[in-house]
């Protein structure tokens, strides 16, 4: 795959993992929250809660999403940059 390829894979995975992660229509706020809660989150939904579910959705995707998106693609250019390397080793 090309260089663009797994960018923009990086990319729609994490604006989906914030989305699955916000989506309130998905799981009960309670079990959200926890989940929420469980890894530290400074943000909880909670806090921050002006304005329509839409809205608030839409704001959190735009906002957390980048932030995954920019994550998983460190992580995944890391995570290739290694499996190339050692490729590259086992071939030699």
């Amino acid at each position: 795959m090309k260089a663009r390829t797994w960018t923009l894979l990086f990319i729609i995975v994490g604006v989906l993992c914030a989305a699955v992660f916000y989506w309130p229509w998905w799981l009960p706020f309670e079990e959200v929250a926890k989940s929420a809660a469980r890894y530290g989150c400074p943000l909880c939904p909670c806090i921050v809660s002006i304005g329509s579910p839409a809205s608030k959705f839409l704001r959190r995707v735009l906002v957390f999403g980048s932030i995954d998106a920019i994550t998983c693609m460190t992580i995944g250019w890391l995570v290739l940059g290694v499996v190339r390397l050692l490729i590259r080793r086992v071939s030699n």
